[in-house]
């Protein structure tokens, strides 16, 4: 199966509806590639988004995106349902984004997630004010370890659970628990750094 070049932003087509993701997963595995389709457009926003968030750049998340379908589609057939099939992709993303990572330049902060504005509603100063805090954070996540912003996204963004987050990304619970923790205080730490405030005052 070849997935078309833009396949992650096309327009949804008419699938047979297939009720649960066991059957989809069945279908796909047995090379149904409709049935593969169905999960793309499932789970791509999401393989998407930690792509993004590993990576900091849309072009190149887009493009890991792509891979991690292809890598999928090819090594369906030897998916066991040990795991749910959502931490069996997010883990694919997840290797196929540090490979990406490895090889290409400093994160670039400009390309990370828009933050969605709490209040469309507040005035002016107090919309400036919530983009200038947000900006202060994304930067200061960008700055963090790759571990730590990792488990930091994964868990409180992608609201995922410690065992998922061991699960993709290859280290035990406690590392993922030590990662929380440290990636808090040290992300804590550099938003007062990069705000020239007080860390007591926070």
């Amino acid at each position: 199966m070849v997935i078309r070049n833009r396949l992650l932003f096309d327009e949804v087509k008419h699938l047979p509806l297939i009720e649960t993701e066991t059957e989809l997963i069945k279908r796909a595995s047995e090379g149904n590639p409709e049935a593969f389709e169905v999960l793309v457009q499932r789970y791509q926003k999401y393989v998407y988004n930690l792509a993004l968030s590993v990576i900091g750049n849309r072009d190149e998340a887009f493009d890991a995106a792509q891979e991690t379908f292809i890598r999928a589609w090819r090594s369906l057939k030897d998916f066991r349902g040990d795991a749910r099939f959502s931490t069996w992709i997010y883990r694919i993303a997840y290797r196929v984004s540090l490979t990406v990572v490895a090889r290409k330049r400093p994160l670039p902060i400009d390309d990370l997630p828009e933050p969605i504005c709490e209040d469309a509603s507040a005035n002016p100063e107090e919309a400036a004010e919530n983009d200038y805090r947000q900006a202060l954070l994304r930067r200061a996540i960008m700055n963090l370890a790759p571990a730590y912003r990792t488990a930091l996204i994964l868990y409180h963004l992608e609201d995922l659970s410690y065992e998922e987050i061991a699960s993709i990304t290859g280290v035990p619970i406690g590392t993922v628990r030590t990662h929380l923790h440290r990636g808090r205080n040290y992300l804590k730490r550099e938003i007062v750094r990069l705000s020239g405030g007080d860390e007591n005052e926070m």
